[in-house]
């Protein structure tokens, strides 16, 4: 990422400079891919779903760019990054009506820049912390069987079907 030196001393980001890749191009993370569910690409992202019930949901937006961190976007990426945030998390907000709203970008592990949408009520499983790294059998406070944890092939349909009916979200 190239940066600049304004007047007052400040770094900059050059405004002409793209980060975003082709989609052709673009790879997901190999753990991303098989920790959820692909709902929709978009010209610019995937919009990933977590494969836990217990959280619903928890979406994952994956720009496509080679950058890691939000700040390093160009500023015209970073601004559709923010508006696909804020569609995705308005449409939780209605759509589930959860207590809490967590957006994070974390990528401790998992390095490609990836921004975590999820929703948090106050009878989820780790209310009042963190989902990050949660497993119900560190826990022990979940007794059913992992596959009753995960997403059916039409429960990913309807959130799918739901989120293609969302304006903006797709141009």
């Amino acid at each position: 990422m190239e940066q600049q030196t304004n007047s007052k001393g400040c770094l900059s980001v050059s405004k002409d400079r793209t980060t975003q890749i082709p989609a052709a191009t673009f790879s997901l993370d190999s753990r991303l891919a098989a920790d959820c569910h692909k709902l929709l690409s978009t010209p610019e992202s995937d919009i990933l779903l977590v494969n836990k019930r217990l959280f619903r949901p928890w979406f994952i937006l994956v720009p496509y760019t080679n950058m890691h961190e939000l700040i390093d976007l160009a500023p015209e990426q970073l601004r559709t990054v923010m508006h696909q945030i804020a569609i995705l998390t308005r449409f939780m907000r209605t759509e589930y009506r959860p207590d809490k709203i967590n957006t994070a970008t974390i990528g401790n592990v998992v390095s490609q820049l990836h921004i975590h949408i999820v929703a948090r009520y106050h009878d989820d499983p780790c209310w009042p912390g963190t989902v990050w790294g949660w497993s119900p059998n560190e826990q022990n406070q979940i007794k059913q069987p992992h596959s009753a944890q995960q997403y059916s092939a039409a429960e990913v349909e309807v959130i799918k079907q739901k989120l293609l009916h969302i304006p903006d979200l797709l141009s």
